[in-house]
Order: structure tokens, then sequence, then C-alpha cells
């Protein structure tokens, strides 16, 4: 493992965190959309299809728009 870290500057270094940061939001999103009691079964697929394909803008909606929602409805 150190030796393939070995060979990565420090801007592909940062590169490869973001990545995985992303992905690492991308699957908490997922998990947060199946776990929302407000979703039917067809937003929930949507939304995680939207997810996958999408990452970061999909991130980018889920959280500015859809994360403001009330769970108490």
């Amino acid at each position: 493992m150190t030796d393939v870290l070995a060979f990565l500057t420090f801007g592909e270094s940062l590169f490869v965190a973001l990545a995985l940061a992303v992905y690492a939001a991308v699957i908490w999103m997922i998990v947060d959309i199946l776990r929302r009691p407000d979703f039917s079964g067809l937003e929930k697929v949507l939304w995680s299809i939207a997810g996958l394909v999408l990452s970061v803008a999909t991130l980018i909606v889920y959280f500015v728009w859809v994360r403001k929602r009330d769970y108490s409805r």
C-alpha cells in the first residue's frame, strides 16, 4: 500500500481524497434516502439511481432542496 502512495504527487493524493469523500457522501445520501419515510418507493429508486449516475449534481440538489424537508410528517 505504501508503494502505491509513494508514486502519487500531492495533487493526485488530494484528488483521490476528494473522490473518496464524494463517494462516501453518495453512499450516505443513498442510505438516508432509503431510510426517509416521506419518500415513496419510486422516489427512492429514482433518487438512488440519480445519486449513482450523477453523483456531485445529485448531492448538491439533495443537500440544498431535499434535506430541508421535515421528517415529522
